[in-house]
């Protein structure tokens, strides 16, 4: 694999920032609600390429494991984990 260049990084983390977006976006269907990350992903995927693609997504994982909340999971994680809590 080629050096990533400072034009790559950018472009990983707005895809990263649109899968983020993404993940807000929700409609229903019956009583489910879908999200529009799947389309991010492919997306990223298929503008960026493979390899560009996946370090997109995986600094879009890494901001939910730091703590950040991208997306609607590490939201509902973080308030169950709330609710855990006995002090």
């Amino acid at each position: 694999m080629k050096k990533l260049t400072v034009r790559d990084l950018v472009l990983c983390a707005l895809m990263a920032a649109l899968l983020a977006v993404c993940a807000w976006i929700s409609f229903p269907v019956l009583e489910i609600a879908y999200t529009l990350q799947t389309f991010g992903v492919f997306f990223a995927l298929l503008v960026l390429g493979g390899a560009r693609g996946t370090l997109a997504i995986l600094v879009y994982i890494l901001l939910g494991a730091v703590g950040l909340p991208p997306s609607r999971a590490s939201r509902a994680l973080s308030a169950a984990s709330r609710e855990m809590r006995v002090w």
